[in-house]
């Protein structure tokens, strides 16, 4: 990739280098051609939706939230980037704004699951429990092998105090649940419970 690249630069090769050097596990050191890269060409939105999921997914929710908001610069009506703005700013603890960026996303693309569960469950996180609560059971009945939106229903069922429905949900959660720490995260809140 790193060869192809030298002779033909283009977000595509970066990400695959970044992807190579990675190995899946989140890495801002292996990503020197992708920052270059989006750098040089501020307007490729998937490149710098990537580097943002880079530093999201690093912990690096700074860097995250200035990428995201560089996509919105040059893609207005992104989903993705209102979405993972809202997730970016929640890491960085602040949550009234992710809801904000969360609620953009649901009017851009009120369909899609993904942006129905953080939609909900910011709203959740904000108070708004009932009204979080049924935009989660949609996003679960949209993804019905989601683990992530039936693990967010279920802590908004519990929140809510709807303690055996929380069970049931976060059964499912588990059962699709796939890496230890988020089986680890499920089974602390079943047992809360």
């Amino acid at each position: 990739y790193e060869t192809a690249f030298s002779l033909k630069p283009e977000g595509a090769l970066a990400m695959k280098i970044y992807e190579a050097r990675a190995q899946g596990a989140p890495n801002v050191s292996a990503a020197r051609e992708l920052q270059r890269w989006v750098r040089e060409h501020p307007k490729d939105s998937a490149a710098g939706l990537y580097l943002g999921g880079v530093y999201l997914a690093a912990g690096d929710h700074v860097r995250a939230t200035e990428q995201y908001r560089q996509v919105l610069k040059s893609d207005a009506q992104n989903p993705a980037a209102f979405n993972n703005l809202a997730w970016a700013l929640h890491g960085a603890g602040q949550n009234k704004e992710a809801l904000a960026y969360a609620e953009q996303a649901y009017r851009v693309a009120s369909q899609s699951p993904v942006v129905m569960d953080t939609y909900g469950f910011f709203l959740v996180e904000n108070g708004r429990v009932t009204q979080g609560t049924e935009l989660l059971r949609k996003a679960a009945a949209a993804a019905p092998d989601q683990q992530d939106i039936h693990y967010h229903l279920g802590a908004a069922l519990a929140k809510a105090g709807d303690k055996p429905a929380a069970r049931a949900v976060l059964e499912k959660a588990q059962s699709l649940a796939t890496e230890p720490k988020t089986k680890a995260q499920i089974k602390a809140l079943l047992e809360s419970l």
